[in-house]
């Protein structure tokens, strides 16, 4: 646990202190998701692409 968890847990409480942790990994993991998506959105849409020029050369 870091010194901001910790005085963070003392100035709101630990039953607070676990929400905001909880709620903050929970945002983490929404955006590994969406960073995620946009790896695998951006990777489709370079294979269609080179196969749309493949297709369009011949």
């Amino acid at each position: 646990m870091t010194r901001t968890m910790t005085m963070t847990l003392k100035s709101v409480g630990t039953g607070r202190g676990a929400d905001m942790a909880r709620s903050r990994s929970h945002g983490t993991e929404i955006v590994r998701r969406l960073v995620g998506f946009a790896i695998l959105s951006s990777g489709f849409v370079a294979l269609l692409t080179q196969v749309l020029a493949h297709i369009a050369g011949h």
